[in-house]
C-alpha cells in the first residue's frame, strides 16, 4: 500500500508539471483595458509603424460586429503595422494565436502577415469572414526581445480585418507531454488494479 502511494504521488507530480508547462503563457491581450478610439498609433504596449488603427468598442462604432469586449480594426485611415515586443527565452519554442476576421464592410480582401520573431504567415480574408484563429510558431534561437506585429494590406484604407486578441505562450517540450502521459497512464493502471482486487 505504501508502494501505492508513492506511485499515485510520482503520477501526480508529472501531471502538475506537464500542466505547468502548458500553461506558460508570455502574455495575452483582448484590447479592453485601453481607451478606445480612431487612428490611434499606439496603446498600451503596442504602437502602429507607418499607419494607425482603430480600437474600437464592443458598442458604437463597430461595424457590424458581434463581441464582448474591444476589437481592433487594422486599418485606421492609413494602413500600418501593428507590433509589440516580447520577451523570450532561447532554445524555446513558442506559438503566436490570433483571434481575427473579416472587414465587415465594403467589398475588398484584406491580405494580413502575421509575425513572431522571424517567423510570418499571410492569410486572405473575404469582407464578412467570421471570427477565426491564426496560429505561428517560432522557435527563439536567443533570449531576447522579439516583436509580435500584424500588418493589413487592402485596397480599402477606412476598414481592415478585425483583430479581437492575440496570446504567446510557450509550447511544452516532447518529454513534457511524455511524463504527463506517463503519469496519466500509471494512474490509470493503478485504478484498474484496485478494480480487479475489488
Amino acid at each position: 500500500m505504501n508502494s501505492l502511494k508513492k506511485l499515485i504521488a510520482v503520477a501526480g507530480l508529472s501531471l502538475g508539471a506537464a500542466t505547468a508547462a502548458q500553461a506558460q503563457v508570455v502574455f495575452f491581450d483582448d484590447f479592453d483595458s485601453y481607451t478606445t478610439g480612431l487612428n490611434k498609433s499606439s496603446f498600451g504596449p503596442w504602437t502602429v509603424v507607418g499607419g494607425n488603427v482603430d480600437l474600437l468598442p464592443a458598442s458604437g462604432i463597430n461595424f457590424g460586429v458581434t463581441t464582448e469586449g474591444n476589437f481592433v480594426d487594422l486599418i485606421g485611415n492609413d494602413p500600418g503595422e501593428l507590433t509589440r515586443s516580447v520577451n523570450l527565452t532561447g532554445g524555446q519554442l513558442y506559438k503566436a494565436t490570433f483571434e481575427i476576421g473579416g472587414a465587415r464592410t465594403g467589398a475588398n480582401t484584406d491580405t494580413v502577415t502575421f509575425e513572431l520573431g522571424t517567423t510570418s504567415f499571410s492569410k486572405t480574408f473575404a469582407t464578412f469572414d467570421p471570427k477565426q484563429t491564426v496560429e505561428i510558431f517560432f522557435l527563439a534561437g536567443s533570449t531576447g526581445s522579439f516583436d509580435v506585429s500584424l500588418t493589413n494590406s487592402s485596397e480599402d484604407f477606412l476598414n481592415g480585418a478585425k483583430l479581437y486578441s492575440v496570446q504567446v505562450a510557450a509550447v511544452p517540450e516532447p518529454r513534457t507531454v511524455a511524463l504527463m502521459l506517463a503519469g496519466l497512464g500509471v494512474v490509470g493502471a493503478v485504478a484498474r488494479r484496485r478494480q480487479t482486487r475489488a
